[in-house]
């Protein structure tokens, strides 16, 4: 572990490990609102077509891929930068939507 020279005190002391070092990082506020607006999307889209020959799970699994490819298009169309930790799930996430509702909707 590296001293730091302490001016106040004319001495030497070792670095404060801040307690921040040790947690994960806090997922932006923005990432919450926009995942609470897609999922209520979802909900409302299967309440409104419920009455289709579309099954409800497909409309929803087909709203929430849609809404992953169209927030990864907008926010990380930089393929020269790896998105953050929180991104990757949400995409992982989004892309399991997708698969399920083509899984779903072809064994109709």
């Amino acid at each position: 572990m590296r001293s730091v020279f302490c001016s106040h005190t004319n001495s030497v002391e070792p670095p404060a490990i801040s307690y921040h070092a040790h947690r994960m990082p806090e997922i932006p506020t923005h990432c919450w609102a926009a995942a609470a607006v897609v999922v209520g999307a979802s909900v409302v889209a299967t309440q409104l077509h419920s009455g289709s020959k579309v099954p409800t799970h497909c409309i929803g699994a087909s709203m929430l891929g849609s809404a992953t490819v169209a927030g990864a298009l907008v926010h990380h169309g930089s393929v020269t930068q790896t998105p953050a930790w929180y991104c990757v799930v949400g995409g992982v996430a989004g892309a399991s939507a997708i698969g399920y509702s083509l899984t779903a909707r072809l064994h109709v």
